[in-house]
């Protein structure tokens, strides 16, 4: 009897042991539950205040095409997270380029004025050296990748097209196209190249098949002038003589 009520004891102890462990474990979980329900409020209300932010971003962005304002634009955006600044990454290098784009076009057509009338002209050539400096900010941000739009024809046609004279535009930097053959080879094919993918999205636009024309005339120009390299750049320099390449938005104000 006495070693039943040791064995009874025992097991109740036991007993009461596993309760309390197991009300213990049952509390533990309980808290780990809320600590992972609170957890995933915050990160779902952290999402959509990103998600906000990144259209708020993408909003005041599309809005934007002054070179200076854009420049800012970057500065005032540098708070965003890398996934957020990723998201409106792409837009951003089309902004840039463009406005970059816009800016340099009027530095070489002020260049080509100063030029043709005196060819030692110290204001052309400054100007040409300013529109270099884009070109070489251009460059980084084509080498980071410009990808086109899926929901907009006419934004991929201008961009194709830009690009188009934007490695046009790069002959004028090439000092001596006789001895960089490939390099100007190598551009004219990308030239032609985007202003040809502008078909895919307008077909049969004038614009483009002007383009095309002005940069088959050109190459051929630069053929038989290849031992004159200051007669080259100056013929590539944008003129109002002849066909031109069709650029909006140059702000003829700016020096």
């Amino acid at each position: 009897m006495k070693k039943l009520t040791v064995s009874g004891l025992i097991f109740i102890a036991i007993a009461i042991f596993l309760w309390g462990f197991s009300d213990h474990v049952k509390t533990r979980v309980a808290k780990r539950d809320s600590v992972l329900e609170a957890r995933a409020r915050l990160e779902e209300k952290a999402k959509e205040d990103s998600t906000k932010r990144v259209y708020s971003a993408l909003e005041k962005l599309l809005k934007i095409n002054n070179l200076e304002e854009l420049e800012k634009f970057v500065k005032d955006t540098e708070f965003l997270a890398k996934g957020e600044r990723e998201a409106i990454d792409p837009v951003l290098r089309a902004k840039l380029f463009e406005a970059n784009f816009r800016r340099a076009e009027l530095y070489l057509t002020r260049a080509g004025d100063l030029l043709r009338a005196d060819k030692d002209h110290p204001a052309g050539h400054k100007y040409i050296e300013r529109a270099q400096n884009l070109y070489a900010k251009m460059e980084k941000l084509m080498e980071a990748g410009i990808p086109e739009r899926l929901d907009d024809a006419r934004v991929n046609a201008r961009l194709n097209y830009l690009k188009g004279v934007y490695y046009f535009r790069l002959l004028i930097f090439i000092k001596n196209p006789k001895e960089e053959a490939a390099r100007v080879e190598e551009l004219i094919g990308q030239s032609a190249k985007h202003f040809s993918a502008v078909f895919a999205y307008l077909p049969r636009d004038r614009d483009s098949e002007v383009a095309i024309e002005i940069l088959q005339k050109k190459a051929k120009d630069m053929n038989a002038n290849s031992g004159a390299p200051a007669k080259t750049r100056l013929e590539l320099l944008p003129s109002d003589k002849g066909p031109t390449f069709m650029i909006e938005g140059i702000d003829k104000g700016r020096n």
